[in-house]
């Protein structure tokens, strides 16, 4: 980077380590520690005193240090301010720059009023950020499109956002040509202070043509607003419209090839309020509150309720169109439509399908929270579907508790009484794999068999393989569901959440499977965000400030004026700690100190015989393993109290303990391989979606050895030891972590 050069190639004083590589460590330690900047001045000067020399080493103040990145802060970002009476534009007045004067009202400020009140936004260049990405990723970016160059066209198999029919629209329309990207969107509010009603809005994006796992580690911030109010949402994003529009072709180099790529917005993934804001709609509790179709909600019991069965007729972008223009002609609402927005001004969004039903909101913190809190809470003690009673809670929370998941969970079961405070990835256990077994013969059968249709409809929508046979039974069973729930529960209960439901097997074709435009990376990245802001003042300008520190360091650990070590050191401090002790065998990592292996039990001898016809003469057995991104243990492995990663499907659609982990010596190399015991699936009188299976382990000793190849993915084991029942659930996808 362009900012590092004055210093060369000198090093430190009697060191080998640079002084660019010292900056490198600087910034890593900053950014890994949200470092405040009274910090950092603090470091440098215990770090220049150390040298004891008369010159400075480094730069020796805050200040200097931070001027290395502050240029391109200036450069990246754009302010627009804004009238703090009526929150509309603010215009330099004449020849004057330290004044402002509102469009609209015509009050005039000064600059510096304006600014020492946060009236301003932040719009950061979008073709900057994107260059930003692509640097990055360039080599996976170039290989998933020629990947993506081959799929075929007319294929059914919906296996991530680039398969629905809006991105396969704009390629057979001509529009998208192989090297062009789409991007998804997201702007959504988090409070800052917890003794203040101030929140940042981001707007913040995602390529899609990234890989699922890459995509999701670079969410990028396009613009920012903060304030104790909602942003003028048609300020704020008519300026990031208009920027996305400004970018024209971008250009990139890779395997000394020169691409050129455009960009299109495809997806605008928000909860409701956000949604109607940025669509000019009416919030879903007012008349043709639904962005996907023109159901009129009906008035039950004080709010408004969405108990139309009959076909509902589903908007066209043309109507929408329309329906702005005709809001705008008559001052009031056309359908629910406030007037124009201006993502109508994103070249080829759809504003239908365009807007995702967000499954997140919707569903897990929507529709799961909402019943399970009917079926738990004491007003509802009258109810057939109440199992509230200190009694029943009881017993949910003992088989709910006793739920060890897998090491991809990061949360373990929390009681029910509890709920208020679940996170998102919570509702999401619970909904799609505790919940059934937890309640099963407490909740009475028809109101379970009615639960049944939600879980299953969500974990088939939740997959990474999605075929019209599977998309046509999540459409069915979710209709079932609404349709059930004014008789097993009341008319008051059928939510605009609820009625999201029927929208959403068409927002998988269109968008793909539905962690592929799910907020949980949107929430993640608010979460960090709001973590760097160390001060009261000037929140906004910290956040940019950090955003750009963060991204001059990735681009400084990709150039190669770093050595290996202190690249290592720099991911080290970035990322997780590393592992001490691990193997690489057989395209696994094995972690820990391995034990050797001379003999096996007789059962294991004629299981190696049975797969490979002989008996290894010796073995290495390790404790964990790291597979496809996936950690299983053996049971050996006694750390793990509260979680259990020791069971596995394989590719033949059965179900392993892992009794233990061994690497061995084979024709081909070392190998890998697991020891384990099969478990029995029983076909109980319980009617579980397919994703659940009652299950036992069989007493006696065979052994089967298995391949890290065949294995498909950890399951979640659920063994609810007193009643003497065992359940094993598949989980939706490998995709989604907590």
């Amino acid at each position: 980077s362009d900012s590092f050069a004055e210093f060369g190639a000198s090093t430190l004083p009697n060191s080998t380590t640079t002084k660019v590589e010292a900056i490198a460590m600087i910034m890593a330690f900053v950014v890994s520690h949200n470092l405040p900047w009274t910090g950092l001045a603090d470091l440098l000067e215990l770090i220049n005193s150390l040298f004891g020399s008369t010159v400075d080493v480094l730069p020796r103040s805050k200040y200097l240090f931070r001027k290395m990145w502050t240029s391109k802060v200036e450069e990246l970002s754009t302010h627009h301010y804004y009238c703090e009476g009526c929150v509309s534009t603010l215009a330099v007045e004449g020849d004057h720059p330290d004044k402002l004067k509102c469009t609209s009202c015509s009050k005039v400020y000064r600059l510096s009023d304006v600014r020492s009140k946060n009236c301003f936004f932040t719009i950061l260049s979008f073709r900057h950020q994107v260059k930003n990405i692509i640097e990055q990723t360039k080599d996976v970016l170039f290989k998933n499109l020629q990947k993506l160059q081959d799929t075929e066209a007319d294929s059914e198999t919906i296996t991530d956002i680039t398969d629905g029919t809006l991105h396969k629209r704009l390629k057979h329309a001509g529009v998208l040509r192989w090297s062009d990207l789409t991007f998804t969107f997201n702007t959504d509010g988090s409070p800052v202070f917890s003794s203040s009603h101030s929140s940042v809005w981001p707007i913040q994006f995602i390529i899609n043509e990234l890989p699922a796992s890459c995509r999701f580690a670079h969410n990028t911030l396009a613009g920012l607003w903060f304030g104790p109010s909602h942003p003028n949402m048609a300020l704020f994003l008519k300026k990031f419209v208009d920027d996305v529009k400004n970018v024209g072709e971008v250009t990139w180099e890779v395997n000394s090839m020169t691409i050129s790529s455009r960009l299109y917005a495809l997806c605008c993934c928000v909860d409701a309020p956000a949604r109607a804001a940025v669509r000019n709609h009416v919030l879903f509790n007012g008349n043709f509150g639904c962005p996907w179709c023109l159901m009129k909600p009906e008035y039950v019991s004080g709010s408004m309720r969405y108990l139309g069965t009959s076909p509902y007729v589903e908007r066209s972008e043309a109507g929408v169109v329309r329906d702005m223009e005709l809001a705008l002609q008559f001052d009031g609402p056309v359908n629910g439509i406030k007037g124009p927005s201006p993502v109508m001004n994103l070249p080829h969004f759809n504003l239908v399908w365009g807007f995702t039903v967000e499954y997140m909101h919707a569903v897990l913190l929507g529709v799961a929270r909402q019943f399970t809190d009917l079926m738990f809470n004491s007003v509802n003690h009258g109810q057939a579907f109440y199992i509230g009673s200190p009694t029943d809670v009881v017993k949910v929370n003992k088989r709910l508790l006793s739920i060890c998941p897998p090491h991809c969970f990061t949360r373990l079961p929390r009681q029910i009484k509890e709920r208020a405070y679940w996170k998102a990835s919570e509702w999401r256990h619970w909904l799609l794999y505790y919940s059934l077994p937890c309640t099963l013969n407490i909740l009475p059968q028809r109101h379970w068999k009615h639960w049944c249709l939600l879980v299953e409809a969500i974990h088939l929508l939740l997959q990474e393989e999605l075929h019209p046979t599977l998309l046509a039974r999540a459409s069915t069973l979710l209709q079932k569901f609404v349709f059930m729930v004014p008789s097993l529960y009341e008319e008051r209960f059928v939510t605009f959440n609820v009625h999201q439901l029927l929208h959403l097997t068409a927002t998988v074709q269109h968008l793909g499977p539905l962690w592929a435009h799910s907020a949980f990376v949107f929430e993640d990245g608010n979460g960090r965000l709001t973590k760097t802001v160390t001060a009261a003042n000037g929140v906004a300008l910290q956040i940019v400030e950090r955003v750009v520190l963060h991204q001059q360091l990735k681009l400084l650990l990709n150039t190669q004026q770093l050595s290996a070590r202190v690249r290592e050191v720099c991911v080290d401090m970035l990322q997780d700690r590393y592992v001490q002790n691990y193997s690489r065998v057989d395209g696994a990592v094995l972690l820990g100190v391995p034990q050797h292996v001379c003999q096996f039990m007789p059962a294991e001898e004629e299981a190696f015989r049975k797969r490979y016809g002989r008996v290894p003469s010796s073995a290495k057995e390790f404790l964990r393993v790291v597979s496809n991104g996936q950690v299983h243990h053996s049971v050996k492995y006694t750390k793990a109290r509260k979680s259990n990663s020791t069971v596995i499907s394989t590719k033949t659609d059965e179900y392993f303990s892992i009794q233990r982990i061994l690497e061995v010596k084979h024709n081909e190399g070392d190998k890998c391989i697991l020891l384990c015991k099969r478990f029995v699936l029983v076909h109980g009188e319980n009617q579980l979606p397919a994703h659940i299976k009652e299950c036992f382990l069989p007493s006696h000793t065979e052994i089967f050895v298995v391949e890290l190849f065949d294995v498909r993915q950890t399951c979640l084991y659920i063994l609810f030891l007193s009643e003497h029942k065992s359940y094993l659930c598949d989980l939706a996808n490998t995709i989604e972590r907590d």
